[in-house]
């Protein structure tokens, strides 16, 4: 008799420290899915110890692009359910999406510690402790994930972006043409990458005169690899070199894209993925 109380007592101590659901503005979403999401909610309401009810809800939140109230009914069910791996794993994508990269961080750890052989959730472990400057613990997840798994390209990318980031331009070099190597779509994204490398080596050299055409450049072969967050990384760094009201309008445009896509300081998130740019300081 003892045993099923104290399991009832659990239970009902879980769901009362569970984070509440989001409140949804159920009049803001298209016409055709807005009895989808009232049902969904309605599901998630009327059974409120279901962690799976909560998750369902994130996630069609979460296809919709409603980050932060995707995040929020992601962590309703990771709290009803903390066994679970998918929860706090899709509430660090949609987190790392919304540029909360901490918040992203410390979900992602929990889903890596319920499953620690998820090639996906290391990799977005990875992106998430570059974003917060933790680049040293990235280098160590990519180092591991590369020699776990060297098929796969995004840990070479990962390892030559933190290689970048910690000023080791000769390993960052090699983690690129690795991540070629892996799978030969990403020549396109290793040569904007190499002319974005290249344009800090000469900014950290002095070599000002190289700095502005190698960022035109990798600017325009991002844009053409339809990369298009580290386009407006370097479209930024671009108008950072420029004088007038021409640098101006290319930050403006690059960090208005970037609020766009929920990054909310594009200025650090361009020192971690183009290093070495910081603008100069006039005399």
């Amino acid at each position: 008799m003892l045993l099923p109380m104290l399991v009832a007592a659990t239970a009902l101590a879980t769901l009362a420290d569970a984070p509440p659901l989001p409140p949804l503005p159920i009049e803001e979403f298209p016409p055709a899915v807005r009895a989808r999401v009232a049902a969904a909610e309605r599901l998630a309401t009327e059974d409120p110890g279901s962690a799976d009810a909560a998750g369902a809800l994130g996630m069609l939140l979460h296809a919709y692009d409603q980050l932060s109230s995707a995040a929020a009914a992601y962590d309703r069910a990771r709290a009803l359910d903390p066994d679970v791996f998918a929860w706090p794993y899709l509430a660090g994508v949609a987190r790392l999406r919304l540029g909360r990269a901490g918040e992203a961080e410390a979900a992602l750890k929990e889903a890596v510690a319920r499953e620690p052989g998820s090639l996906p959730a290391r990799l977005r472990l990875g992106e998430a402790l570059l974003v917060t400057g933790d680049v040293k613990p990235a280098r160590i997840l990519y180092r591991a994930l590369v020699a776990e798994h060297p098929e796969a390209p995004q840990g070479h990318y990962g390892l030559g972006r933190a290689a970048a980031a910690l000023g080791d331009a000769a390993a960052a070099i090699e983690s690129y043409r690795a991540a070629v190597r892996a799978f030969p779509a990403y020549a396109a994204a290793h040569y904007a990458l190499a002319l974005l490398l290249r344009a800090g080596l000469s900014a950290a050299r002095g070599e000002v005169a190289d700095v502005t055409p190698l960022l035109e450049r990798a600017t325009a072969a991002f844009d053409a690899a339809q990369m298009a967050v580290h386009a407006n990384v370097a479209r930024r760094r671009l108008g950072e070199t420029l004088s007038g009201e021409e640098g101006r309008s290319l930050v403006h445009a690059a960090d208005a894209w970037m609020h766009s896509q929920g990054i909310r300081n594009p200025a650090r998130y361009a020192e971690v993925l183009a290093p070495n740019l910081a603008p100069r300081q006039k005399a």
